[in-house]
């Protein structure tokens, strides 16, 4: 009987969460990013560089982080919630 008992709470996996994995790569890129904009800022002999190297990095950690909308089933459930046949 206990078996068969499972908590309400618990859920399925959403398949279009990011991993754990993906957050740390995504938050240590957007950290390191940001920190490279900074010293950009400081070095004005390096700012070019520097700002496209930190701007890359922030939109690679962007794209770690972000969850995945081009999946192309998210759009038809979207379209079945809607009502839109």
């Amino acid at each position: 009987m206990s078996a068969q008992i499972v908590d309400p709470s618990l859920r399925p996996a959403d398949p279009k969460a990011t991993s754990p994995r993906q957050r740390r790569v995504g938050f240590a890129a957007l950290v390191v990013g940001f920190v490279i904009i900074l010293i950009g800022g400081f070095r004005p002999t390096l700012a070019q560089w520097f700002f496209i190297a930190g701007s890359l990095l922030v939109v690679v950690s962007l794209l770690f982080l972000g969850r995945r909308f081009w999946d192309s089933e998210s759009d038809h459930d979207i379209e079945n919630c809607m009502g839109i046949m």
